[in-house]
């Protein structure tokens, strides 16, 4: 079905079995010095397993001086090689292509990890950078030049199939290449030519180690999307560049970190930024790999069949599912297991050097210890609740082997996963639940709907092991006022079952009334693709599209007691729902306490004085607290029983889904 994608390619002197390539990602896997571990090699080698045509590691450092990430890989010094050879050939035993991705951080490495002042191009100042660079001297930049070609060599001793060097996301080689960054006045400054100077030198040095046969990838800014930056066109006079001097492949990475434009949350649409690779694509010869928001087989191989990329890049697609290539191949596509643009187990802790995690897959960074296999005594396994958390319990058990069977109350499996996905932008996160779902089916778990499971009923089945998942319900704070018939939860307004009025006043600022805040100011919108028909035949000009797109019928206030809303959400998705609500016009009122809601609205205590915002309704979103009655119960009576989620303390799904895979692996 998905011939192109799964057709073989070349890049430079090897052929490719099939054109999805994992890109190199910061996983923090890592030993504090920089060696490869056992838990990076099985990592890499389960996506080896699990049909990636190039898995491209990295980032791995040229220098100790350009070091910008913690637990991360370092091809600096000799000794790295032995471990690194490791890695690249068991996961060539599995039929994958290896790429070491080269870098020096230049200006945005951390003194922390370095133990010496930064240097770049020319004294910048970043907001991650501990203190500024200084400039490197032109006989400083011909030893980093001399780096990059002796980590070439040493990639090339350590058996991988190629190199990727990167040239983007404000690394060395793109503060030089940047206007933004790159004042200098010499010869490695001003115009675009100039700029490209140390790109052009670095090249050379790693041809010189590793030949003109040996595969060489640059990975480059399809548009630094920043004031005064580098922009599409200069992405492609920099492709040419990189053709004309022997590149064997372009990837076309999305633009600055630093950038103010959504790129990695799930509000993006898939293969948004996939037109800069069109770009490239169209001028130069060589093959060229998209990236940005391609975790769906279907999307990729279009993309490769209408001629936009070569190849298909996938970072988080395959964190979510090592398997997703030899699953899509089967037309299995029921079975992958999706990513959802969370952020939650992978930029949200890498950027503090954390070990990757992933929201769907409980397994990541423990590929061998957490192997699911059969039980030696298969036990009859019953669940409460049918929210994430207890669907995944109830997968893992039942491919143990286990007879599982699972009750919700409801009429509906998902839990609050099904409210979540009505918020705009939000809808990826359904992918989920209906993996989950359909796991749970094809598994033979024997799911019971709308059954209140009580202490006597789990005592009459006698089973072996109870896994409680029963989630969490709202706080209803002790608020005068609060229970009148112009007071509603965020759960009623999710679920559509309680009509709001024009002015709507939300009490609560964390996660749970962000969302309900965007859902409520949507109303009233015109989507997307009418606006754009509109733009399109002349209706409406630009402007007029983008009111139309984010000017709905309600008038929302966010009230929050703390200084600042969004709590609970993560650091990398977090500016964009702050982004999106100043978008849609949504007030938003920090350090305000509720003193009582009247008919007429709420009363806010603000700098010591009352304050009243008027409301038609008033939506209640202060948190929830846990459900565990029945767990409490039970721990006192039942032999093995375990619970999971929200049900021990409101948390994220990605909790709920960890724990349960863990209790899931060894009952």
């Amino acid at each position: 079905m998905l011939k192109h994608l799964f057709s073989p390619a070349r890049i430079g002197s090897i052929e490719i079995d099939n054109r999805i390539v994992m890109l190199a990602m910061h996983l923090a896997f890592a030993t504090e010095d920089g060696f490869s571990t056992e838990r990076l090699k099985n990592f890499y080698v389960e996506r080896a397993k699990g049909g990636a045509g190039l898995l491209i590691i990295g980032m791995a450092y040229v220098d100790q001086a350009g070091k910008g990430q913690g637990l991360s890989l370092d091809i600096y010094d000799d000794k790295y090689v032995p471990g690194l050879k490791e890695v690249a050939e068991a996961c060539r035993a599995y039929g994958s292509r290896v790429f070491l991705q080269l870098s020096h951080q230049g200006g945005t490495a951390l003194p922390k990890l370095t133990g010496q002042q930064p240097v770049s191009c020319y004294v910048i100042t970043t907001r991650k950078s501990d203190m500024p660079p200084r400039e490197l001297t032109v006989a400083e930049i011909h030893q980093v030049v001399d780096k990059f070609g002796e980590a070439a060599r040493r990639t090339k001793e350590a058996s991988f199939d190629g190199i990727e060097v990167v040239a983007s996301t404000n690394t060395l080689i793109n503060q030089f290449l940047s206007p933004i960054t790159n004042k200098r006045t010499d010869k490695y400054g001003g115009e675009l030519k100039n700029r490209m100077r140390f790109l052009l030198e670095v090249n050379e040095s790693v041809r010189g180690k590793v030949g003109k046969n040996y595969p060489l990838s640059y990975r480059i800014v399809g548009d630094e999307l920043m004031e005064g930056g580098n922009g599409l066109a200069e992405a492609v006079r920099i492709a040419r560049e990189l053709e004309k001097i022997g590149a064997d492949a372009i990837n076309v990475n999305l633009s600055w970190h630093e950038a103010p434009v959504p790129q990695i949350a799930m509000s993006v649409p898939r293969g948004a930024f996939t037109y800069t690779a069109r770009a490239v694509k169209d001028a130069v010869n060589v093959p060229v790999i998209a990236t940005g928001r391609i975790n769906d087989p279907i999307l990729a191989n279009r993309l490769i069949e209408d001629g936009v990329t070569d190849f298909a890049g996938m970072g988080r697609a395959l964190i979510a599912d090592p398997e997703l290539p030899n699953k899509a191949r089967g037309n299995r596509f029921d079975d992958i297991r999706p990513c959802i643009a969370c952020g939650q187990g992978c930029f949200d802790v890498a950027i503090f050097d954390r070990p990757v995690t992933c929201t769907t897959n409980a397994a990541v960074g423990r590929e061998e210890e957490y192997r699911i296999t059969k039980a030696k005594k298969p036990k009859k396994v019953m669940i409460v609740g049918g929210g994430p958390g207890g669907m995944e319990a109830a997968r893992v058990a039942a491919l143990r082997g286990h007879k599982v069977s699972l009750y919700e109350k409801s009429q509906k499996l998902g839990g609050w996963l099904n409210l979540a996905s009505v918020i705009p932008g939000r809808e990826e996160i359904s992918s989920l639940v209906k993996y989950l779902i359909s796991q749970v089916k094809k598994l033979g778990v024997d799911v019971r709907m709308g059954v209140e499971v009580t202490s006597d009923l789990i005592y009459r089945e006698k089973p072996d092991v109870v896994i409680v998942a029963t989630g969490s319900e709202p706080i209803i704070p002790r608020i005068s006022g609060v229970g009148g018939d112009n007071t509603v939860t965020a759960g009623d307004v999710l679920t559509g079952n309680v009509k709001t009025g024009k002015r709507v006043v939300i009490v609560g600022g964390s996660g749970v009334g962000c969302d309900a805040a965007i859902y409520l100011a949507k109303k009233g919108t015109v989507d997307a693709e009418t606006c754009f028909f509109l733009a399109g035949v002349g209706a409406v000009d630009l402007d007029a599209m983008l009111s139309l797109n984010r000017k709905g019928t309600k008038n929302v206030t966010i009230v929050e007691m703390l200084p600042k809303l969004g709590r609970g959400i993560g650091i990398s998705t977090r500016w964009t729902i702050m982004r999106t609500l100043r978008e849609l016009g949504v007030s938003m009122i920090s350090s305000a306490k509720v003193e009582r809601i009247t008919d007429k609205g709420v009363i806010v205590k603000i700098n010591g004085a009352d304050k009243l915002i008027e409301a038609d309704t008033v939506v209640i979103a202060v948190g929830h607290r846990s459900n565990n009655k029945l767990l409490a119960e039970l721990k006192a009576k039942a032999p093995e029983v375990y619970g999971i989620g929200d049900c021990v303390e409101p948390r994220t799904a990605l909790e709920a889904i960890r724990e349960a895979y863990d209790i899931a692996i060894r009952i």
